[in-house]
């Protein structure tokens, strides 16, 4: 009996443990995967669908910028108006959902000019309770490629507060972007493959010239 007591324990505290975003930051082909953007999550039509959460704009504002975008011509640029340390600033959205269901929530993130500080999406009940913090410290800081960050959530609400999060040690002029903001049934959701680097594509041609070389002084 005790010792079913303790197995019983401790599934329970296995199936309470968070689990932990999946963060891809090789390189990947964006056009491979598949998600539901949640309105103007591309930032396609500029900050529409978006509304100013707080902090802003004494700390940063969102703008929309076309130096960078993984689809489109657009991602969202959070721009800190002033150097600060601590609270930052939000941009939010509230998403339609099903309660029980299972979802993914997803984006991708870029932090080329954004050496130090959090860049993070949060997630909330309608109650006001956290689901998750996507992105944030399992980012790499300064890192020029875009970052694929996903996690699963089942909300107790119908509805969804989506939170772009720009805070901690910020410096003026350190923008981080954010693009493909979405929430997916897990049923439809698939995340982006990976490309082979330069050196493992020679490799695979080298390869396949050996094997056909090969090939041919058999069939002489």
């Amino acid at each position: 009996m005790k010792k079913l007591f303790i197995i019983l324990l401790f599934s329970s505290l296995f199936i309470m443990l968070p689990v932990k975003a999946t963060l891809i930051t090789n390189a990947f082909d964006p056009s491979t995967g598949t998600w539901t953007l949640v309105q103007n999550g591309d930032f396609e039509n500029g900050t529409a669908n978006w509304s100013n959460g707080w902090g802003v704009p004494w700390h940063g504002v969102l703008n929309t910028t076309n130096a960078l975008s993984v689809s489109g011509n657009s991602s969202a640029q959070l721009t800190p108006t002033s150097t600060f340390t601590g609270a930052g600033y939000a941009i939010e959205q509230t998403v339609s959902v099903i309660a029980g269901e299972t979802y993914v929530l997803s984006a991708f993130f870029n932090t080329m000019d954004l050496p130090t500080g959090n860049l993070r999406i949060g997630l909330y009940n309608a109650s006001g309770s956290n689901l998750l913090l996507l992105g944030w410290t399992n980012l790499q800081y300064g890192f020029s490629a875009w970052q694929f960050a996903y996690e699963q959530f089942i909300p107790s609400s119908n509805s969804v507060l989506l939170r772009l999060v720009h805070d901690n040690d910020v410096q003026l002029g350190n923008s981080g972007y954010i693009d493909d903001v979405a929430i997916t049934r897990v049923s439809n959701f698939s995340a982006p493959n990976s490309v082979p680097e330069p050196p493992t594509v020679v490799l695979l041609v080298l390869a396949l010239i050996g094997v056909f070389k090969k090939r041919q002084r058999f069939s002489i």
